[in-house]
């Protein structure tokens, strides 16, 4: 027979669509990144591309279709970052690419 939790027992995983799960910042990057492709604006991208790189050095681990740590393969590590710059870059002078 199973006992109902006590008061102080319940979980405090907070339900879906709660307020701590909200991630409004990653909403507003969906919302600006789609209005920017629609209207043709990539300097918003290179805002991205810039962010990415940036948040990538703090962080000191990238992400490019697998979790990529400096610590662990350095080369490839700056490869990438390297990457983001490039395109950030390109995407603020489109006449040269």
């Amino acid at each position: 027979m199973a006992l109902a939790p006590k008061s102080d027992e319940r979980s405090t995983v907070p339900p879906i669509g709660s307020a701590r799960t909200f991630r409004w910042k990653t909403v507003l990057a969906l919302i600006v990144m789609t209005v920017a492709t629609l209207y043709e604006f990539m300097p918003v991208w290179g805002v991205l591309f810039l962010y990415w790189a940036w948040m990538n050095i703090k962080n000191k681990d990238t992400f490019l279709v697998e979790r990529i740590q400096r610590s662990e393969n350095p080369v490839l590590y700056w490869l990438i970052v390297a990457g983001w710059v490039v395109l950030a870059v390109l995407t603020f002078f489109p006449a040269y690419w």
